[in-house]
């Protein structure tokens, strides 16, 4: 009887360890959620997602009660400017129906992103080494920017969750049904899909990569021809879905501004903002303390709408025109030197948006030593991670599922990385990857320690 009591312990240790990391990881944001989070004010894009969540919620109403002409005023209100997609205000409508506060939605926000982060954890545990899935949570419970993103409304860090998610749903779905059909994984990998692209747009980017993930999975089980069959099939019927999910939304724009987006009119504007002169910016009087972001942003949003006002054009179409031309007038060397400051903004300011946190009010004794000492660490872990995460671009494991799904983050993250050689980056967006970087380089290590564990 003691052996087997022993036995069960052993055979859920695993569990247990990666439980207790959490806990303890629970506990250090409960307590500054307590102490300093739920002083900071809304900032930035988080205006408007806080709005947008009541306006889905009136929206609802409206619906339901049948007042068409509401129901217009409310979409209208979600749709604004275009550039905010509305998945995180539907993340947060548990928030508006029971009336919490500030401090109460974000103490809400540290509950959906621990609850992701554990069942991540769990289901890493359950199909890669113990070792691999235990790396992994400390990663991300050591990293301050993970931390620091938890109980904010933007909607960085739960994108990248969210689709590492998604990855690791496929392939365990993947493997139970085998050279069998199901026609329910690929509808349920575009709403999925469909969702993500809604909380963090660019994810959109990654929509060929999951059919590609289907085809090599179904290479080591059938023949070329049938992997293809397979892919494809996958492929439609999940882009399909994802449309579908998307299409409401497109629609919104399309009627607003008379022109279709991809995801958000935010896309054409950035690029716009990225390849203008930058004499352009000196033209709008203001504040020197605004950045050259908002000073341009400013600007040209209000250049086009009085352009589309002279010509009678929808915005849309004025806005596409202005990108055309800015592109059309864009020489290599504006291009190169966007591109360089653009990159060094994307991977070498790791804490220039973190900055805004410690400005934040808050507790002084956290402020004054605390955060010198997280941002110190935060530097620290993101070189490390991202030497690592470069270095193992180029080596190979051996087992079926570390090699689907190192192959599959690599294509990731590359695709993702592409963003500075588009637009304007910024150092908030690295946040979305930390979760990807965090697994690749975990694979690695946990498969090596293993290999000791078994050679030793």
């Amino acid at each position: 009887m003691f052996k087997k009591q022993h036995h069960f312990l052993k055979a859920n240790s695993p569990t247990q360890i990666i439980l207790s990391f959490a806990f303890l990881g629970f506990v250090f944001q409960i307590l500054l959620g307590l102490y300093d989070t739920r002083y900071w004010p809304l900032s930035g894009d988080e205006w408007f997602y806080f709005e947008c969540a009541k306006d889905i919620n009136r929206l609802f109403s409206a619906i339901i009660a049948g007042d068409h002409a509401q129901t217009k005023v409310y979409i209208d209100a979600i749709v604004a400017d275009g550039w905010f997609m509305p998945g995180m205000p539907l993340l947060l409508q548990p928030t508006v129906l029971l009336d919490m506060d500030l401090p109460q939605t974000r103490l809400y926000m540290i509950l959906v992103n621990f609850t992701l982060t554990l069942v991540i954890a769990l289901r890493l545990q359950k199909l890669l080494p113990a070792a691999v899935a235990q790396l992994w949570l400390v990663i991300m419970l050591l990293f301050p920017a993970v931390t620091f993103f938890s109980p904010t409304l933007w909607g960085e860090s739960m994108g990248g969750k969210l689709y590492l998610l998604l990855l690791i749903e496929l392939y365990l779905a993947l493997e139970r049904s085998g050279t069998k059909w199901n026609p329910l994984l690929p509808v349920v990998t575009g709403f999925s899909l469909g969702f993500i692209i809604y909380i963090r747009p660019n994810f959109i980017i990654l929509s060929p990569l999951l059919v590609c993930g289907v085809f090599y999975h179904q290479l080591r089980l059938q023949r070329f021809a049938q992997a293809c069959v397979h892919a494809v099939r996958f492929g439609l019927i999940a882009a399909l879905t994802t449309c579908i999910i998307l299409l409401p939304w497109q629609l919104a724009l399309h009627q607003k501004f008379g022109a279709f987006f991809l995801t958000t009119t935010s896309l054409d504007l950035n690029t716009i903002i990225a390849y203008t002169d930058k004499s352009y910016e000196s033209q709008l009087p203001g504040e020197t303390t605004q950045s050259a972001f908002t000073r341009t942003h400013t600007l040209i949003s209000t250049d086009i709408e009085a352009r589309a006002k002279r010509s009678g054009e929808t915005y849309g179409a004025t806005l596409r025109e202005q990108r055309n031309e800015t592109l059309g007038n864009l020489t290599l060397a504006r291009y190169m030197d966007v591109t360089r400051h653009s990159l060094l903004d994307f991977f070498c300011k790791e804490n220039m948006f973190l900055y805004r946190f410690e400005k934040f009010p808050g507790s002084l004794a956290i402020k004054s030593f605390l955060y010198p000492v997280l941002l110190k660490l935060n530097t620290l872990l993101w070189y490390i991670l991202l030497a690592s995460t470069l270095v193992l671009f180029f080596r190979s494991l051996r087992a079926p599922i570390a090699q689907w799904l190192s192959t599959a983050l690599k294509l990731s993250l590359a695709l993702l990385w592409v963003q500075p050689f588009m637009m304007l980056s910024n150092g908030r967006y690295y946040v979305a990857f930390i979760p990807l970087m965090a697994l690749l380089v975990s694979l690695y290590a946990g498969y090596y320690y293993e290999q000791r564990q078994s050679s030793g």
